[in-house]
């Protein structure tokens, strides 16, 4: 398991930067497709680059990137959210702001990683994602403190900015007179 993402104390950004490895699709696994990309450690990814050279022998390229955690292919979204997300809560409850932000290209992982697949049968760890992991210790924290909470949701894809609990409106990201970014009609529950 990977330690807290937050523990460091010698980093002074207070953006972290974790990758996770996705298995290999069952697709790609049947097309006897080459895994390019290696776990090093907690912190190191290793990606293998297919080339041909001018006489058209073969080799590969290894790329070696350094992030603050790297999550291989077996980490399940419990151990994610413990070194990465729940560390972050308490900043939260005392007033502060975290985001989290996934990004990737298409197939990648996102979904899974973010939203869980619900499949409760599986036991690979998956089936709640981050934002339900999450949902559940603000509740808790809630609860115990008979503290309403707000909850917004919204997506960013292809440019576009859209309310995942107002029927996906599009909504329009403007900045208001103190430089904040603001989503007007964005639904809260």
């Amino acid at each position: 398991n990977v330690p807290d993402v937050w523990a460091d104390e010698e980093v002074a950004s207070s953006i972290r930067v974790c990758v996770r490895k996705r298995p290999m699709l069952k697709g790609e696994r049947l097309r006897h497709e080459f895994d390019v990309v290696a776990e090093e450690g907690h912190s190191h990814l290793i990606v293998m680059e297919p080339k041909s050279k001018v006489d058209l022998t073969k080799q590969i390229e290894a790329h070696r990137f350094t992030f603050d955690a790297v999550f291989n292919e077996v980490d399940g979204n419990e151990s994610i959210y413990a070194a990465t997300l729940s560390p972050l809560l308490a900043h939260v409850f005392s007033g502060g702001h975290a985001t989290v932000f996934a990004f990737g290209q298409t197939g990648s992982g996102k979904t899974c990683t973010m939203a869980g697949h619900g499949h409760a049968e599986a036991s690979d760890g998956n089936c709640a994602g981050l934002y339900e992991l999450a949902a559940h210790d603000v509740a808790a924290w809630a609860r115990q403190r008979h503290v309403g909470i707000g909850v917004s949701f919204f997506e960013v894809y292809r440019g576009h900015v859209a309310d995942l609990l107002g029927e996906r409106v599009r909504l329009d990201v403007l900045e208001d007179g103190r430089g904040r970014v603001q989503l007007p009609g964005l639904r809260e529950v």
